[in-house]
């Protein structure tokens, strides 16, 4: 059962997704499904709401989440499994991946198992929540005249927490920036290529596709796609070098003669009523970008991405 279906009955909906969730006991299974089936209704909603101010619901639900066992990959795991598996059928698929920050207010000091996110001077604390969502792109269904193809949506395959950790000051008084210590710690950008371990590779029939915004384009994620045969979306942030010529992404993706335009309708912002956008859309023949200079190595020393520029 597809995320998409049966939604609208919430308890089937988190029986079929989440009803084989292995966490120790039945009254435990019942209880994870009872939870789901409360954010299905009230997405966003407190544990107390979920309970309906009943004291025990809330302590039960509390006692569950505390338990060693009870973590959010054992949660995920029976929901992720179906995931898995439609996607070994044939068709397009788009894997939307993104990073959320879980903000706590600021506080005296600093709280357990959280790390600084957002603007630093704010002293806000929390965590990164980098999530992998499939959906199934329409295809020959997709109706001509919509401006936006309704996409199926099965859910979510990968989930990554990060907890930021303050800037060493081994590196902050290293000369030459720090850049021999930075290369012994985790940076946040292997989000990215992480995401795609619980992948692979796409069966024959089958098209996957990476859809992700700024923060994905980084050669080593762009890479990965390209070692998995995955095709990838990602916007562009780094005017990078091209191999076997002089240009960069930005002048390459400039240069190109529009390939036509089309209206987008937009929806109501903050200060910005809806409207209707009209687009040109230009794009180059495959290119090969090149690999950026990274400590020990120079510039270009490693494969290039196949890529095609677009620009909207």
């Amino acid at each position: 059962m597809r995320l998409s279906e049966q939604f609208c009955d919430a308890q089937q909906w988190a029986a079929v997704h989440f009803g084989r969730v292995q966490v120790g006991d039945v009254r435990r299974r019942r209880r994870v499904c009872t939870l789901v089936a409360g954010w299905v209704r009230q997405p966003g909603a407190g544990i107390p709401q979920l309970g309906a101010g009943v004291a025990y619901a809330s302590k039960a639900t509390y006692n569950l989440l505390n338990q060693p066992g009870v973590t959010p990959e054992v949660l995920q795991a029976p929901h992720r499994q179906d995931v898995a598996t439609q996607l070994q059928q044939p068709g397009t698929y788009l894997l939307v991946e993104d990073t959320t920050q879980l903000r706590w207010s600021r506080a005296g000091a600093a709280r357990p198992g959280l790390g600084p996110v957002g603007i630093t001077r704010t002293g806000e604390q929390g965590i990164l929540l980098h999530s992998l969502v499939v959906a199934r792109w329409p295809g020959s269904h997709a109706h001509a005249d919509a401006p936006r193809p309704a996409v199926v949506l099965l859910g979510l395959l990968d989930q990554q927490y990060y907890v930021r950790q303050p800037v060493p000051d081994s590196e902050r008084t290293h000369p030459y920036g720090g850049i021999r210590p930075r290369q012994g710690r985790t940076r946040e950008s292997e989000l990215w290529a992480r995401s795609l371990r619980q992948v692979g590779q796409p069966p024959r029939h089958s098209r996957w596709v990476v859809v992700a915004d700024r923060g994905a384009d980084v050669y080593e994620h762009l890479l990965a796609c390209q070692q998995h045969g995955l095709g990838f979306v990602v916007r562009a942030c780094q005017d990078r070098k091209l191999v076997g010529t002089a240009q960069t992404v930005w002048a390459a993706a400039r240069s190109q003669p529009s390939a036509g335009h089309f209206t987008l309708p937009l929806r109501t912002r903050t200060g910005k009523a809806a409207r209707q956008a009209m687009l040109q859309v230009s794009f180059s023949a495959v290119v090969g970008v090149q690999r950026p200079k990274r400590p020990g190595a120079s510039p270009g020393k490693g494969p290039a991405v196949a890529v095609s520029l677009v620009r909207v």
